[in-house]
């Protein structure tokens, strides 16, 4: 195999195309509902919000808020909480958001922002991409949006603008949250790309399906496709509860990595167990995947296979946009890089060792 087939590659980008197109034109597929926040042009101070248990001085003038906190070490909020029906299941929550004099407490990171927590059975839901959402302020006025999909058992969220661990002021205007639907355009759209997903997998692993290696390796490369479009595919409550579970039953083991990749900045302080197990699974796959991909066909360039290695990694985040509860990252795709590209140096020392002896007989 010398290079990927050009129907490949279309299907690829015409998947990527529409990937993009469903998702950042997505206010215009999906019907807004009832805005559910109350008082958000803050025309009353602040009736209908409630404080958190740290003072803090809150000054409401011409629709802004402006939350200021003098104590780097304090965490300061205002909040709503919201009722939601077991039919809503998708909310669009915004604001305008402005710093201004931000100055990071002891943990170097300041928090601050529009967040947004679900509780799942009376009790908030822990900090996971679709549950617990930052959305951070600059120095000028920005607008900040984010979809956010309701866990199964969810039957209240708190919404609220928050700064803590750090100091400074917070300005936001026009908190907003809408239940929101997709249209029949979206999902028609949403459906196509995935169905043009599933046949650039087809085509991508197609020469080693044709290839002249055993039927076992051709089962176990099949079995690690399949894995790996399951674990894409898999919506973040369930992938977040089966974390969970994995974290209880190895953090004896975890601890001890944890602290060292908290140390290099792998992963953050905040959550650092659920990143860190996600970050070494990508890792570990990743590798896994490309060994599969050499030995499936040795002959293959280098060049070739780190092709190979991209489109998946980043074909595996596109896929995300459209899934329940999952968002794609860069952090991911690095990762599934790293992991992927530490076996490709290794076969290329190799081949350059057995070249070298060939050279000297």
């Amino acid at each position: 195999m010398s290079s990927i087939k050009p129907h490949t590659i279309l299907v690829f980008l015409i998947a990527t195309l529409l990937t993009v197109i469903s998702y950042t034109l997505i206010d215009k597929y999906q019907n807004y509902g009832q805005q559910l926040l109350s008082n958000t042009l803050f025309s009353e101070d602040l009736k209908g919000w409630l404080r958190g248990e740290n003072e803090f001085e809150a000054i409401a003038d011409n629709g802004t808020i402006t939350l200021q906190n003098q104590d780097k070490g304090k965490q300061i909020e205002i909040f709503q909480k919201v009722m939601v029906q077991a039919n809503e299941d998708r909310f669009r929550f915004s604001a305008d958001l402005r710093f201004a004099n931000e100055v990071a407490g002891e943990k170097k990171r300041n928090r601050a922002g529009l967040f947004f927590v679900q509780y799942k059975d009376g009790k908030p839901g822990n900090i996971a991409p679709g549950e617990v959402s930052f959305l951070t302020g600059s120095q000028a006025w920005t607008t900040y949006s984010k979809l956010s999909d309701r866990a199964t058992n969810c039957r209240e969220f708190k919404v609220g603008i928050q700064l803590s661990q750090g100091s400074g002021k917070l300005f936001v205007r026009n908190p907003m949250v809408f239940r929101v639907k997709d249209n029949p355009l979206y999902i028609f759209t949403k459906w196509l790309a995935m169905f043009l997903w599933l046949v650039f997998y087809l085509c991508l692993f197609q020469p080693y399906w044709q290839s002249t290696t055993t039927k076992l390796f051709k089962l176990i490369l099949a079995l690690t496709v399949v894995t790996l479009i399951v674990s894409i595919i898999l919506p973040g409550q369930i992938k977040n509860n089966l974390y969970g579970n994995l974290l209880r039953k190895t953090n004896s083991y975890i601890a001890p990595i944890e602290q060292m990749a908290v140390k290099m900045h792998v992963v953050d302080a905040s959550s650092p167990k659920m990143v860190l197990i996600g970050t070494m699974a990508h890792f570990l796959f990743f590798s896994f995947l490309v060994c599969l991909l050499i030995l499936g066909i040795p002959e293959s360039s280098l060049p070739l296979v780190f092709l190979y290695l991209v489109l998946i990694a980043c074909s595996t985040e596109l896929i995300q946009f459209f899934i329940k509860g999952r968002s794609p990252h860069v952090h991911d795709f690095i990762i599934d890089i790293a992991g992927g590209g530490l076996v490709l140096l290794g076969w290329h020392l190799i081949r350059s060792c057995k070249g070298m002896d060939r050279t000297k007989v």
